[in-house]
């Protein structure tokens, strides 16, 4: 599990700001373990509150999922709308979908605020596999439409499908333009250089080995330093190892794999994403895709839930990409890379807190990269109260009730206990990549 392959977005990353290894013991008000979206939006919200925040990282900022996944903004929650309302009511569903629009708009406004080159773009299509899906489709943008009034979202059928992608693979589905995809990694960076910017004290290179209760609040070690605080953030998703196990129970990490080809050669037939959307499809194993600002295919595909990692992590990825697109099969790839996500049983992420003093938000299950954005401002609001000096507008903004909105998602624990269920997991993972296939 973990991190494998040099991934596209570390070789075209801008700069990183400074964050030295942790060196002897400091004070803070508050401790962020893990330098990911997650914790590095919390240091710049909380920095801006006037708190004093510090964030320790194992390795480079942005080495976890943050920094090697899809580049995917999407909209809403992993569960559709109408399955939101049926499970939870009408009023809890609508404050959850404004929430996952609130993550969208704050990403964009972080990215404008602090001129962030990340290669933003509009516009997402999910698209069917299978012409059995198409009226499922058809259905949620209607009930977003007609429900939300939310008119970016449109069907497509199998004629604009392919058109959209070059790719003759998919029935239909839906085209979001209030959807947009990046360059994670450089959005991540830019909103680490405004948390030290705004006074955060990042870390990287200083893995936790331990934490521990101390008077009032905490003590968290690493190999070459410590850190006193008050209160705790735990923002490690996948990578969480064996550190706090009882915040751990729900949360699973799996693997996923991407690759970007070489520069796209002029003249394919049909050209590949001619509109510059990004696409996700319907397979339980999802395949996800878009073009890169410099003209490369970046496409992802594929999960492993405790399995040997491929030998071969081109190969393997490269089987998924080319019955999708045939007219690359003459294209070498580039770049492979496998990084961890954490899931949970229900793809709902988990938010949480413990003895008003450690907070946590992980599990966000393929889903996070708006909505881990959100967290860290969710954060910052509900464990300072007021804001004192804040860049984003007065008092808290309802951020304890918007925490609670999220906290409140019940999580059930995965089977099989600590000792099978990855077993269990791998199993099941094995079961739907057969579905997909048949």
């Amino acid at each position: 599990m973990g991190e494998q392959g040099q991934t596209y977005y570390r070789a075209t990353a801008g700069p990183a700001p400074p964050a030295p290894p942790l060196q002897g013991e400091i004070r803070a008000d508050i401790c962020i373990i893990g330098g990911g979206l997650t914790g590095v939006s919390a240091a710049l919200h909380l920095a801006e509150r006037g708190a004093d925040a510090v964030l320790l990282e194992a390795g480079e900022l942005g080495a976890g999922a943050s920094g090697r996944n899809g580049g995917q903004v999407g909209t809403g929650l992993n569960w559709s709308q109408a399955r939101l309302e049926a499970k939870l009511g009408q009023d809890w569903a609508r404050a959850l979908w404004r929430l996952a629009e609130d993550a969208k708009a704050l990403v964009r406004d972080r990215i404008a605020r602090h001129g962030i080159a990340c290669d933003l773009r509009p516009g997402i299509a999910h698209l069917a596999h299978r012409r059995r899906l198409l009226d499922d489709y058809r259905r949620a943008a209607a009930h977003l439409q007609d429900g939300y009034g939310y008119d970016a979202i449109r069907f497509v059928d199998a004629g604009e499908a392919a058109s959209l992608t070059g790719s003759a693979a998919y029935s239909g589905g839906t085209l979001d333009l209030g959807a947009m995809h990046l360059h994670p990694l450089n959005l991540l960076l830019g909103l680490a250089r405004a948390a030290v910017q705004a006074g955060a004290h990042l870390h990287q290179h200083s893995a936790v080995l331990a934490v521990e209760r101390a008077a009032g609040g905490f003590l968290v070690r690493t190999a070459s330093g410590r850190v006193r605080a008050d209160r705790l953030v735990v923002a490690c998703n996948g990578y969480r190892g064996g550190l706090l196990p009882e915040i751990g129970g729900r949360v699973l990490p799996i693997d996923n794999f991407i690759l970007t080809t070489v520069p796209l050669p002029a003249g394919l037939a049909p050209p590949v994403l001619p509109t510059g959307i990004a696409v996700a499809d319907s397979r339980y194993a999802v395949n996800y895709f878009r073009r890169t600002a410099d003209n490369r295919l970046l496409f992802g595909g594929g999960e492993n839930a405790g399995g040997p990692q491929p030998a071969d992590l081109k190969a393997f990825v490269a089987a998924r990409m080319r019955p999708v697109f045939p007219q690359l099969r003459d294209v070498a790839i580039d770049h492979a890379w496998a990084g961890t996500l954490a899931i949970t049983a229900s793809r709902l992420p988990e938010f949480g807190m413990r003895d008003g003093r450690l907070y946590y938000a992980h599990g966000y299950s393929g889903h996070g990269l708006a909505l881990s954005v959100l967290a860290g401002r969710l954060l910052a609001g509900v464990m300072t109260g007021p804001a004192r000096a804040v860049a984003d507008g007065g008092a808290n903004g309802g951020a304890d009730a918007d925490w609670q909105r999220l906290a409140r998602l019940q999580h059930l624990p995965f089977p099989g206990g600590q000792r099978l269920r990855r077993p269990l997991l791998f199993l099941a993972l094995a079961w739907f990549r057969l579905l997909d296939r048949l």
